[in-house]
């Protein structure tokens, strides 16, 4: 249903951020479609810490429904490269206000 709305703004040329886990190989076709149907850019960012600060992170935050199934990302490493469009890493480890701004020039130096 996601791809599916997004596809609708896409097709009318409506900018728009999605955040997800993107990771399965026949997103990266569907965004490829995009790329290739509508002339859109697509900016992947691909939000990287190391694996003892993300599961610091887990077990520390406060709980819901997520973190009790959380475990499972505490190994979780997939690399995101052939994931279609600009792709834009960014450590995590660092204040919020300082990954925003980084993002924002990464943005701005591709266009």
């Amino acid at each position: 249903m996601l791809l599916f709305l997004v596809e609708e703004q896409v097709k009318n040329g409506v900018d728009l951020i999605i955040e997800c886990p993107f990771q399965y190989p026949e997103d990266y076709v569907k965004f490829q479609s995009w790329i290739d149907n509508y002339q859109t850019k697509i900016y992947s960012v691909i939000c990287e810490v190391s694996q003892k600060i993300r599961k610091e992170r887990i077990l520390t935050r406060p709980r819901h429904g997520i973190h009790y199934i959380a475990k499972r990302f505490f190994d979780y490493d997939h690399d995101y490269k052939d994931i279609p469009g600009i792709q834009i890493r960014i450590d995590t480890n660092a204040p919020l206000e300082k990954i925003v701004e980084e993002v924002k020039k990464r943005i701005q130096n591709r266009n």
